[in-house]
């Protein structure tokens, strides 16, 4: 009777831990997009030191301001998990052909560590693009709006809401990879 008992306990928590592995706690969108202009009052080394540029490309990018943008992806992420946290958010663009023969630099990874549970976060993904001699603000937005990002991550369980070391604290509860694509407000 009593190893009855265990092992339905063990079957019961390894079930309940694989239910939690396996599901998909996030749901992303991009909400937003809007074109700005770069920082004109930016030395080159600015944009080597912040965004891995060339020399060639940080000097252009000086004397010419006006043939950059920056466009910026306002992505939402909601974790519907009412008590799996995701953490080590990263980003992987999948741009369209236009844009990717004009992007220079993107943003790979989510500012915000780590979004708890229940919790509901905006954040921005920048790009920065070479303009063509024919684009306008409208043909840079709506080929923007056709690109997408994949968005990942790691979801844990914490046992704690104070973070901690300490051994049985945290169990890691599998990974996950979303496609977030334009979808407005």
């Amino acid at each position: 009777m009593i190893i009855t008992i265990v092992a339905l306990l063990i079957i019961g928590l390894v079930g309940g831990y694989l239910t939690l592995f396996f599901s998909t706690s996030t749901e992303t969108k991009i909400v937003k997009v809007r074109l700005v202009e770069v920082l004109r009052d930016r030395g080159e080394e600015h944009w080597v030191e912040q965004y891995g540029l060339t020399s060639e490309q940080a000097a252009d990018i000086v004397k010419h301001p006006e043939n950059y943008r920056s466009i910026m992806y306002t992505c939402e992420l909601n974790n519907t998990s009412g008590i799996i946290d995701i953490i080590d958010i990263k980003t992987n663009p999948n741009f369209s052909k236009d844009t990717k023969k004009r992007a220079l630099y993107y943003s790979e990874e989510i500012e915000n560590y780590q979004i708890n549970p229940g919790q509901r976060y905006r954040e921005s993904i920048r790009v920065l693009i070479k303009m063509d001699e024919e684009d306008t603000p409208e043909k840079l937005l709506e080929m923007a709006k056709k690109d997408r990002f994949t968005i990942s991550g790691r979801k844990y369980l914490f046992l704690s809401d104070v973070p901690t070391n300490a051994p049985l604290s945290q169990f890691p509860m599998g990974s996950f990879s979303l496609e977030a694509k334009y979808e407005g407000e």
